[in-house]
């Protein structure tokens, strides 16, 4: 259950403060509907090595272990931490932690839409320092260039 100052909260973080009794809250909540835990809460779509889409079905057990993994390896505490993940939405790690695992878990996320290291390298770490980042989280590909 989202508790009213939780709901008040993340809207006025996104700039849109509400009433927590107005229509805007009610049209929410009317069209949610029970499902099994199984029930189908996304599908990917990969090529994979194969060259040949092939979609991938994840259902809402998987987000309690995206909430589990925010929980226990990069101790996520909302209203404190600020997340920024190096990766994109269609890849499972944007999805699961950039997405979320931050709305799940009530954990402000920084999402760019530039690449992390463009116009020069340290632009990751620019971001870092202006949003007060917490929480890094990058993809393979991102710590091989930044290594190298």
């Amino acid at each position: 259950m989202i508790s009213d100052e939780f709901f008040t909260g993340f809207f006025a973080r996104c700039g849109q403060e509400i009433d927590v009794e107005s229509d805007a809250r009610q049209l929410c909540f009317k069209s949610l509907v029970p499902v099994e835990a199984n029930f189908p809460l996304f599908i990917i779509y990969t090529s994979g090595t194969t060259g040949k889409p092939k979609g991938i079905v994840h259902a809402h057990g998987y987000l309690g272990g995206v909430m589990m993994t925010m929980q226990s390896s990069f101790d996520a505490i909302p209203g404190r931490d600020v997340a920024l993940v190096l990766a994109s939405f269609g890849w499972i790690t944007g999805q699961s932690y950039m997405i979320a695992g931050c709305l799940a878990n009530r954990v402000t996320t920084v999402i760019t839409r530039a690449n992390p290291v463009s116009p020069y390298v340290a632009r990751f770490a620019a971001i870092i320092q202006r949003f007060n980042v917490s929480i890094l989280k990058g993809g393979v590909a991102f710590l091989k260039y930044v290594m190298s």
